[in-house]
Order: C-alpha cells, then sequence, then structure tokens
C-alpha cells in the first residue's frame, strides 16, 4: 500500500534527523567521539578518554557503567553503559526519544564531561 510505504519513509526521516542530532551535538563534547550507525536507532559515543577523572562531586569515572551513573546522579540523565553491548569503551544513546529530550540529554551530557576533572 502506498500509504504505509509514504509512512515508512516518514518514519525513517525522522529517525535520520534524530540521528543527525546526536551526531552533531555528540561532536561538540571534547575527546568524544562517535560513528554513523549503519541501521540501529542508537549511537554509541566513545567516551573512554574521560576514564581516569572525577566529577565535581568527587565520583570516579573508572568505566563506561561509572560514567553513565555519575551522568544519572549529577544530572538526570539516563545513558546505557556500553559494557552491556561489547563495547566498554562507549555509552549508549538511543534516538528513539523526542528531540526535545535528545537536546537536554546531550546539552547535560556536555555540561557534564565539562565538569570533570583529572585525579590529582
Amino acid at each position: 500500500c502506498v500509504c504505509v510505504r509514504v509512512w515508512l519513509g516518514e518514519r525513517v526521516g525522522e529517525m535520520r534527523e534524530k540521528r543527525d542530532l546526536v551526531l552533531k551535538r555528540i561532536a561538540e563534547i571534547p575527546n568524544v567521539t562517535a560513528y554513523v550507525p549503519e541501521g540501529a536507532f542508537y549511537v554509541l559515543p566513545k567516551i573512554s578518554a574521560w576514564f581516569g577523572t572525577v566529577t565535581p562531586r568527587g565520583t570516579k569515572i573508572t568505566n563506561s557503567e561509572a560514567f553513565c551513573r555519575a551522568l544519572l546522579e549529577e544530572n538526570r540523565v539516563a545513558l546505557v553503559p556500553g559494557e552491556d553491548f561489547y563495547a566498554p569503551e562507549c555509552l549508549r544513546i538511543s534516538y528513539a526519544a523526542s528531540v526535545e529530550e535528545l537536546e537536554r540529554a546531550c546539552s547535560e551530557l556536555k555540561a557534564f564531561v565539562g565538569g570533570l576533572k583529572r585525579e590529582e
């Protein structure tokens, strides 16, 4: 049916726009990189450059699980550790969320990274 193809095309376009938004925002974060996904609705930004840092509250970032836990506790953003997807240097961001939620999550992620400091 033509209507199904039109609807599906619109959804694919929406997901592509959200993907591009997340990739653009991630590119603004120092020492965080991500590849363009080829068929998923999530991005796996590499955050391992921030392992060995400390948050303003004193939480040590030793791996992506610690990173995601601190991000949730300190900035109220829930992302998934990469360890759960065989990508221990990464975290997982689903772009199946709303544009507003993605904007907020990316802003908070950038702010969180901006507050990390190397242990002395």
